[in-house]
């Protein structure tokens, strides 16, 4: 009895310290200018600030379409109900978020009965993780998508099934398809835990699930139509990508290396032949003890792996038709708790066949992780120098031509436009629109604007003012010597970080 007293202490001490370290470094980090802000955040934060002056009522509008709003309603609240700045907000929300995501991956560990070693090694991995606190840094949707996803695991873990149970976990997954659309890839997994996992008869499992895939999918569906009758389109216009499965594979792989190997000691080719020849070893040595610890905790194992496999499966193949951002480490952070999870239970004495293997191995992967845990604590404390990153580094709020900006405040009627319309909205406070696009963004398809039709596709261009920042490289974008072979460009003021012209004819 004492001897579980004392586990059960120093599990929430440890616990309690490991969540702390995380929000330092992610606090550490944003203590200069805020959270990294970039163009998504640009738009996460307009809509915060028209929730906040107007409520709900943007869903009549053709707003919030290519990115659901809850992240953006979550931060208009949390200024409203505290008095606090947007960014502030932000900050406030990355923290929490955080500390959740940290807290519920330890209590996944928990569940598997891990010893001390175990779970000293997954709790350092955790609060020095290089995707969590990369995307803690910035104003993103991301952290606050990983609670949630932790979250409804903690539920199918802990919870029993029942009404309760099942309306969490539809109002869970609700909750992620609204703060990212890939928050539909918990449907499938909780609906396969559901039919394996539940209690009761075969009967009862199979009605739960199918009251569980009607609700959560008229959510998910409800919103889309939405969408739809606003815009025309379901989930936003979004062009052809331009990066192919094979492509998009080597870039998961390149991301999980980078995840345990952020000082690039190791090429990837090494790297993935060495992960290889380790995974043959450990499922050699494995192979029936994984087997019988999957049958006795493959409830609370299973579903992470599922997970995994179909979210990286859901970026993979979304990534490879239509183009948003390239597949890197903010789009597969939402697998790194389940990561943990899964390495915790390999690390299990039951699956290695006895204690001493386990110590032996996690004080040998605990050496290879230093590196991790350097680089994450050398990370934070760079950018609490230098900022968290996007617009808010030194680099934008000292810009010469930012300053120039808010002292104008704008050219009198001409319409603004500039090669980073985001920077003039937070940084200036002016309202700009983006300078035009030869491609569509992240995709080979042109927009079909050229020398010919520059001025009949894009009226407000004659006359216009435009902003170009030296420092911010949009490739999509034509150039200023294309704009000048295709238009009259007269500079008007120049910086040392880029130049004010004006366009005509």
């Amino acid at each position: 009895m004492k001897s579980s007293w004392k586990q059960q202490t120093f599990f929430w001490v440890w616990l309690l310290l490991c969540g702390s370290v995380a929000v330092s470094l992610s606090l550490q980090a944003t203590a200069l200018f805020g959270p990294g802000l970039s163009p998504d955040s640009v738009d996460y934060i307009k809509l915060a600030e028209d929730i906040s002056d107007s409520g709900l009522g943007f869903l009549r509008e053709a707003k919030a379409i290519s990115q659901p709003p809850l992240y953006s309603v979550v931060l208009a609240s949390v200024a409203v109900a505290t008095g606090c700045d947007l960014l502030v907000a932000a900050r406030v929300v990355s923290c929490v978020s955080l500390l959740v995501v940290v807290v519920l991956t330890m209590m996944a560990v928990k569940v598997l009965e891990s010893p001390f070693s175990v779970v000293l090694f997954v709790g350092a991995l955790a609060s020095f993780s290089v995707p969590l606190l990369q995307i803690s840094f910035m104003a993103w949707t991301e952290t606050l998508f990983i609670g949630v996803i932790c979250s409804t695991f903690a539920v199918l873990s802990y919870g029993r099934s029942s009404f309760l149970n099942s309306l969490a976990l539809v109002t869970l997954v609700g909750l992620a398809c609204l703060i990212r659309y890939a928050g539909i890839v918990l449907i499938p997994c909780v609906l396969s835990h559901l039919l394996l996992f539940a209690e009761g008869e075969k009967k009862r499992r199979r009605w739960l699930a199918a009251c569980f895939l009607a609700t959560s999918s008229t959510i998910f569906g409800l919103y889309v139509l939405r969408n739809y009758s606003v815009s025309g389109y379901f989930l936003g216009p979004r062009a052809p990508s331009s990066s192919g499965w094979m492509r998009n594979v080597y870039l998961v792989a390149r991301v999980l290396k980078d995840w345990f190997d952020p000082n690039q000691a190791l090429g990837l080719g090494v790297a993935a032949g060495a992960s290889l020849v380790i995974l043959a070893a450990w499922s050699l040595l494995c192979r029936l003890n994984i087997a019988r610890e999957l049958r006795r905790t493959g409830r609370h194992v299973l579903i992470h792996g599922i997970f995994i496999i179909l979210y990286v499966l859901f970026i993979l193949w979304t990534s490879a038709v239509v183009a948003y951002d390239h597949v890197d480490s903010r789009l597969l952070s939402p697998v790194y708790p389940s990561l943990l999870v899964l390495l915790a239970f390999l690390l299990q004495p039951r699956v290695l066949g006895g204690r001493a293997r386990s110590t032996v191995v996690v004080c040998l992967l605990s050496l290879l992780m230093i590196p991790v845990f350097v680089h994450s604590v050398r990370d934070a404390f760079l950018k609490s120098s230098r900022g968290a990153g996007g617009y808010s580094t030194r680099e934008w709020q000292d810009s010469e031509l930012i300053g120039y900006l808010k002292e104008s405040r704008g050219f009198g009627d001409s319409v603004l436009f500039s090669n980073d319309p985001g920077a003039l909205y937070l940084l200036a406070g002016l309202n700009a629109k983006m300078s035009p696009a030869k491609f569509h963004y992240k995709s080979d398809e042109r927009t079909g604007i050229g020398a010919d039709n520059l001025f009949s596709s894009v009226p407000d261009f004659d006359g216009a003012v435009l902003v170009w920042f030296d420092n911010s490289q949009k490739g999509f974008l034509f150039g200023l010597r294309e704009l000048e072979a295709m238009s009259s460009v007269h500079r008007m003021r120049e910086f040392d970080d880029g130049a004010v012209y004006r366009i005509e004819r």
